[in-house]
């Protein structure tokens, strides 16, 4: 069996043709679930912080203090890429630093230098 060069470039080209079809549908694939993980990671924040905030309305309504202090590392370069976009969104949604100190369990200092730091890179 002897194969026309045609033959064998006419396949070549079908399987590059299938394999960029392939690998441009696969990086959708992983944006796709890459903003799903930012938006349930997103809910799960805003859950927790329902909660903190009936649990702190249970203490003061019962005086009973139910939760110990946290420590707080108060280092911005610990907070994940995903934490600060949250701290980002919330701020633009109009929330106060300290809400936001609350929400994200961190310093307000924290939170206000990263906002700072936000409005310096957007004014620029």
């Amino acid at each position: 069996m002897t194969f026309d060069i045609n033959m064998v470039i006419l396949i070549l080209f079908g399987l590059s043709a299938f394999f960029l079809f392939l690998s441009l549908f696969t990086k959708n694939s992983y944006k796709r679930e890459i903003n799903e993980l930012k938006d349930y990671s997103f809910e799960q924040s805003q859950e927790l912080y329902k909660l903190r905030e009936r649990i702190s309305s249970l203490e003061t309504f019962t005086g009973f203090s139910l939760s110990q202090p946290l420590s707080f590392t108060g280092e911005l370069r610990n907070l994940s890429e995903l934490t600060k976009e949250n701290i980002i969104h919330l701020y633009s949604e109009g929330r106060s630093p300290e809400d936001i100190s609350i929400f994200a369990n961190i310093p307000v200092e924290t939170v206000q230098i990263l906002i700072d730091r936000y409005i310096d890179e957007s004014t620029k």
